[in-house]
């Protein structure tokens, strides 16, 4: 997939994308720093800019990269 140009979000899409943001940092898993938050702020935006809009698929997919990333 390529990735769409980020030209803003309407309120129910930043929805989406902070509903996943949300889940992922209450993950047991989660090392909850500003450094985390922050990197795992910039994938959900990139992985929602790259097509992965609705709200299921957004979520397996950032899962999928936050617990390789961040779970131990």
């Amino acid at each position: 997939m390529q990735t769409q140009p980020f030209t803003g979000m309407m309120p129910s899409q930043f929805a989406i994308v902070q509903l996943v943001f949300d889940q992922i940092v209450r993950a047991p898993w989660f090392p909850d720093s500003e450094k985390t938050r922050e990197d795992c702020s910039l994938m959900v935006l990139h992985q929602y800019r790259k097509g992965h809009s609705e709200q299921g698929d957004l979520l397996r997919e950032c899962l999928a990269i936050a617990r390789q990333r961040y779970a131990a």
